[in-house]
């Protein structure tokens, strides 16, 4: 598997891009990525230990009151308009903020086309101020966040790029993903949803809103992970 994802960022350094010239981005701290539309902020394990401490709490009270579990994972909560615990006027744990944080806008779903990309430009204000990132500094930047969202195996570069037009497509767009929730007999359950992860997370946000019902996960059906491996 490491040989495989090496042989592929190799063969996605070597493409030409939209973005071979570089781009500049500094973080204003304008909370636009950190609300709006709900999502999901992935803290790994090592970043646990360093967010609690920087807050002055355990390790254990911060899993328990500032986390909620997506699979075998662990998302930063969310306020009931969609708002990062963590952001009130500004990010509140911003030295030791989790690896999805430090790396936005580059993350490979907002590289997947141009079009992709001008839709997070539209959002974000930092992008072009600051310094400019390379062509190489940017897909280490994507590279190093990609287990956060997608396996590398699931990515595939648009046919454009000759042109320097095209992104990196991310081939999960016509996914059914099963939502699930917890009750007093394990998980249950709740709605399958054909479409993108980030839809079916929408949907899962609008359930444990309207029920005041903890949702446990959101996962691939059986049948499309089974679809994805032939």
């Amino acid at each position: 598997m490491a040989t495989d994802t090496q042989s592929m960022l190799s063969v996605l350094r070597d493409r030409s891009y939209f973005f071979d010239e570089g781009i500049c981005f500094e973080c204003l701290r304008c909370g636009s990525c950190c609300t709006g539309e709900p999502g999901v902020v992935f803290v790994e394990e090592a970043e646990k230990t360093t967010i609690a401490d920087f807050l002055g709490i355990s390790r254990q009270v911060f899993i328990e009151r500032c986390l909620f579990p997506i699979g075998d994972r662990l998302s930063i909560r969310e306020t009931d308009d969609f708002r990062c615990i963590f952001y009130e006027n500004g990010c509140s744990i911003y030295p030791v903020r989790p690896l999805q944080c430090r790396t936005f806008p580059f993350w490979a779903q907002n590289f997947r086309s141009k079009k992709a990309w001008n839709e997070t430009l539209r959002r974000c204000p930092g992008i072009g101020t600051g310094r400019r990132y390379t062509k190489n500094e940017i897909l280490d930047l994507i590279t190093c966040s990609m287990h956060l969202f997608e396996d590398v195996s699931a990515m595939t570069v648009s046919g454009e790029d000759a042109h320097g037009s095209s992104g990196m497509e991310c081939a999960d767009s016509g996914i059914t993903w099963n939502v699930y929730r917890q009750d007093d007999n394990g998980h249950t359950f709740l709605v399958s949803v054909h479409g993108s992860r980030s839809e079916a997370l929408r949907r899962l946000r609008a359930f444990e809103r309207k029920t005041h019902k903890q949702v446990f996960w959101v996962e691939q059906t059986p049948k499309e992970q089974e679809s994805k491996r032939r």
